[in-house]
């Protein structure tokens, strides 16, 4: 390909090629090695490729330059419009999200809580926990810098605080130093002002002398390393920027007291407390200023809450009438504050600004310790009435103390680490953020929770700085996402996915690999986690860390698979001894890493679903060392047949099993015989289901690759073996593609008989990644994608990744294939630093769709974030695909029909005044008919139509009768997946447009 011309355009991270096998190579030799060729094409970093989508979004038009090879031409270039590619797909807007580090907000009546998260603000029901309204945070109307592209397609959110005078505002901070005004009750979004720099903390204050005027606090981090605050007046149609104080480090937090004259700050193991002063200038404009102190914290303090109390006084009432008469003042209220630190001490200071009005000192300052948590305090809060506080931390537990005493109450076992606390405005609720993207509400009496909002759980990649940084810890966290996410759909519950999950963010991202032994059921038709069930062993303690100080390693779910009906889930769990723990009883570290293979643990299980989906799986057979030589080895892939009970596994053992149900009559044992006679049923038997290997299929030779790899002088000693399989459309043929990289053979075998009917050698190069079977074609992912024709022997073409590290691209590349379509999918992660690849904070990903005829491929997109799962959608068209910030997108084909932009809260569906009820029966006996004709017509009975189509066009001959085609509504209605379709007035205004067309104007 010449190089100037691919210098004009930007071009994709995947090249294509396609060449066609020889005919006469066909019959003469069934094994044999393909000869093609590769085309290439420069993998493009994220610059490029963002560059290129915003060549579509501005123009309207990018081109994307593709290369194909036919059988008998030359290598030739084509440009071919982009918009043209994707006219038939799309990518929907990003779903769900992460929750941000920002404690929620509560509406004034309790009914609703506000919800922050990275990119949104959402608004849910405190009712039902079901989402009422979200409201993106934009990109403002400005042109974007590069380093903007380089951290997020859209604005990230930083603070969040609600406001004081306006019940339905809450003040967003993002980190495009924008403040942006809410309205969370129509959804409305308006850039307030431009902070000067990057925000780290905001409070929102109502000072008396400002007359009901809000002023926003705002902790500002400048490029010197020194934090300022700034106010800024909120008043309509002004943005009056008041500078305080500055002072070196970073205030990460601040806290205003109730009557909006204190605000405390917390910067590393110092608080800034500062009184605000409003006086008036010459021309009557507010002036701000402060007067500051800094007081010296025990420890880094990394949680803060303020009260104003009142002072306790142990003067005789006869004193106090005294002092009144005399005219002494004294003051009623005073400042208290709670702070929770980093190594899990809890520091309550009462009365905090008469010492140091008085003498400046802070040495008479002595606060009080409470200590229970083992580590950080991520959060803590006081009750209305002070006489308690509650915290939260690592330990998934939350603690209620009180204050006089010390007493504590505890709520353990919750899904994840504490993050943020609120009190409600009424004082009878909790609102909890924890750290698996779940935020629930508890009732203040019986700590039972009332509300449950949870999105996807899987681990995200994130920079946010953890609130025990300056603790120095002898392992470190995890900065990487190395492997996909382990997830599938069930056939019978299409809108339900599964997917891998550890207990929290902390949990996952502790040690080297991240855990995750658990699987989370996730609904998309309602965006809600349905459940929660462990799939593998667990470790539910409150302080999950060996005597050492290392985290104590869960196993990680590898593979799951449902059956062809959905009423069976099969899975793999692996768990390996860190070499750490080994090393004490080994010679030296090759011999440690040796005795931690040994005692690798990998379990295939089987789980019965419930007939709906609904409730906790039963666990019904597990095979411990299912694939195994002088010592357990891994299962390199889980296939299910489409046509039957049946599983196969591919082993690093060199072989295949497959796996089928059984049943039998066994004795009951005496504890159910027991049940049984109590019940009235006298049966001595009952019937066990259960799961065993019904074929073993060898691979290779009596000697397993796996000790070929330290006699091959070819390979490398560390060299292992990748396996991929699948099965036929009818299940009758397993395919395997096994082998050491670059001696990948690809096998057909019989399923029936576990005959192997051939062998092709050489299709593939490099570790095979997945197989899948679309038609009579087999899609490979190994080294580059490989289009294998089955019935004709045949590469149709292949897509390469020319790329400096093709090995490091590949591990995070997803294949999937929708077989309603005849499409398959890619996600090829693009990094931004090709020097330094790492699967850190800020790699995107390109999604591409091809067809199996053509080797352009119909859409190529980019995604502003890592995708970690590619799924096809059962009984849809189109894919599912999650990112590393637990968004939710789908890959569908684009309908004909635009739908329309009017959005739900624009309807106002949630205000229906109660004086409109009789106003909607009056006229519900007219709109009857009107409904019933609807009806009739959509159900395509077109005899009962034609009276009335009679009178109608008797009054008005300008209206025409629809004609509505099925394909039509086809279109609509089946153009995505239930969770992609657009909201429901858009598909009633489309109906509506097919029923009631424009009218055609007259040729007069």
């Amino acid at each position: 390909m010449d190089s100037s011309a691919a210098e004009d355009v930007p071009s994709p991270a995947m090249a294509k090629g396609k060449r066609k096998r020889d005919k006469a190579e066909q019959v003469e030799k069934k094994t044999s090695k393909r000869h093609r060729s590769k085309s290439k094409l420069r993998a493009s970093d994220a610059e490029a490729a963002l560059s290129a989508k915003t060549e579509i979004d501005d123009t309207g038009v990018a081109l994307v330059k593709t290369e194909i090879e036919e059988e008998s031409d030359a290598e030739e270039q084509a440009l071919v419009p982009a918009t043209a590619l994707a006219a038939g797909w799309k990518i929907s807007e990003p779903m769900g999200g992460r929750l941000a580090d920002i404690e929620p907000i509560f509406s004034q009546d309790e009914k609703y809580i506000i919800l922050a998260y990275e990119t949104s603000i959402q608004v849910y029901s405190t009712e039902d926990s079901l989402l009422v309204r979200r409201i993106p945070i934009a990109k403002p109307l400005r042109k974007r810098s590069k380093s903007h592209f380089k951290s997020s397609s859209a604005p990230r959110v930083l603070a969040a605080v609600p406001s004081l005078t306006e019940p339905q505002v809450v003040w967003v901070a993002d980190d495009w130093q924008v403040i942006w005004k809410v309205n969370w009750e129509t959804g409305e979004a308006a850039v307030h002002t431009k902070s000067g720099f990057k925000v780290s903390a905001m409070q929102a204050i109502n000072p008396a002398g400002t007359k009901g005027q809000e002023l926003l606090l705002t902790s500002e981090n400048s490029a010197k390393g020194t934090s300022q605050l700034v106010a800024y007046a909120t008043a309509s149609g002004r943005a009056d920027r008041y500078e305080l104080n500055s002072c070196p480090g970073d205030i990460h937090m601040l806290r205003a007291t109730a009557d909006g004259c204190t605000v405390v700050g917390a910067m590393d193991a110092r608080l800034l407390i500062a009184k605000l002063r409003l006086d008036k200038d010459s021309t009557d404009a507010l002036v701000v200023s402060s007067e500051t102190y800094v007081l010296d914290a025990p420890d880094d303090v990394c949680s803060l809450d303020v009260r104003l109390a009142s002072r306790k006084t142990t003067s005789t009432p006869k004193k106090s009438k005294l002092k009144q008469n005399s005219g002494v003042a004294e003051a009623s209220l005073v400042l208290d504050f709670v702070i929770g630190t980093v190594r899990g001490s809890i520091y309550v200071y009462n009365d905090v600004l008469s010492p140091l009005q008085k003498s400046g000192s802070i040495e008479r300052i002595q606060p009080r310790q409470y200590h229970w948590h083992p580590r950080a305090v991520h959060s803590v809060k006081w009750s209305h009435d002070g006489e308690y506080f509650v915290s939260g931390g690592t330990e998934n537990t939350l603690v209620l103390w009180q204050v006089d005493t010390g007493r504590r109450e505890y709520l353990p076992h919750l899904s994840g680490c504490v993050n943020n606390i609120i009190v409600s405005p009424l004082g009878s609720s909790y609102a909890v953020t924890l750290d698996d993207n779940s935020a629930m509400v508890l009732s203040t009496s019986e700590m039972t929770p009332t509300t449950y909002i949870s999105g996807l759980q899987s681990l995200v990649l994130s920079d946010k700085k953890k609130r025990d940084k300056a603790v120095r810890r002898v392992w470190k966290p995890v900065e990487q996402i190395t492997r996909p996410l382990t997830a599938a759909i069930n056939p019978r519950e299409p809108t339900r996915l599964y997917l891998s999950v550890g207990n929290g963010q902390a949990a996952m991202s502790t040690d080297s690999t991240p855990s995750a032994a658990s699987v989370q059921v996730f609904d998309f038709s309602t965006f809600q986690s349905l459940s929660k069930q462990p799939l593998a062993r667990t470790n539910p303690t409150e302080n999950n860390l060996t005597p050492k100080g290392y985290p104590v390693t869960e196993p990680w779910i590898s593979h799951m698979s449902f059956s062809h009906q959905g009423d069976w889930l099969a899975s793999v769990d692996e768990w390996q001894p860190p070499v750490r723990d080994l090393e004490p009883i080994a010679e030296d570290k090759h011999a440690a890493e040796s005795l931690s293979q040994e005692r690798k643990e990998i379990h295939l299980k089987f789980w019965k679903v419930g007939a709906e989906g609904i409730g906790q799986m039963e666990l019904i057979s597990r095979i411990d060392e299912a694939h195994f030589t002088t010592r357990p080895e891994s299962i390199l892939s889980l296939a299910a047949s489409p046509r039957a009970s049946l599983f196969s596994t591919v082993g690093a053992d060199g072989k295949v099993r497959l796996w089928g149900p059984f049943s039998q009559q066994s004795s009951k044992t005496p504890a159910n015989a027991l049940v049984a006679k109590g019940q009235g049923v006298h049966a001595a038997t009952e019937t066990v289901e259960g799961w065993s290997c019904v074929q073993e299929i060898p691979l290779a030779s009596n000697t397993s690759i796996t000790e070929i790899e330290v006699d091959s002088a070819d390979e490398p000693l560390n060299a292992k073996p990748s396996g991929a399989s699948t099965f036929s459309d009818d299940g009758s043929t397993l395919f395997v593609a096994y082998g050491l990289p670059d001696e990948v053979v690809l096998y057909i075998i019989d399923a029936s008989s576990g005959r192997i009917r051939n062998r092709v050698n050489q299709l593939v190069e490099g570790e095979v990644r997945s197989l899948q079977i679309l038609g009579s074609c087999l899609i490979i992912l190994a080294g580059s994608v490989v289009v294998y024709d089955v019935v004709e022997d045949t590469i149709r073409y292949n897509v390469t990744f020319d790329d400096p590290h093709p090995s490091l691209k590949l591990q995070m590349t997803q294949l999937a294939v929708d077989k309603r379509s005849k499409t398959f999918a890619l996600a090829v992660p693009v990094f931004y630093k090709a020097e330094k690849p790492s699967y850190k904070k800020g790699v995107v990903s390109e999604v591409a769709v091809f067809t199996l005829e053509d080797d352009r491929p119909v859409l190529v997109q980019a995604i502003p974030n890592l995708v970690i799962s590619l799924l096809p959608v059962p009984g849809s068209a189109g894919f599912v695909a999650i990112d590393s910030a637990a968004h939710v997108l789908a890959v569908i084909q684009a309908t004909a029909i635009n739908p329309l932009a009017a959005p739900l809260s624009d309807l106002q569906l949630d205000k229906v005044a109660d004086h409109d009820d009789q106003d909607a029966m009056e006229v519900d006996d007219e709109d009857e008919s009107n409904g019933n004709k609807l009806l009739l017509q959509l159900n395509g009975n077109s005899d009962a139509m034609d009276e009335d189509n009679d009178a109608d066009e008797m009054e008005d001959m300008e209206t025409y009768n629809a004609i509505l085609v099925p394909e039509k509504l086809t279109q609509i209605f089946d153009g995505a997946p239930a969770f992609a379709l657009p909201p429901i007035e858009d598909l009633f205004y489309q109906v509506s447009e097919l029923i009631s067309p424009k009218a055609v104007p007259s040729s007069a």
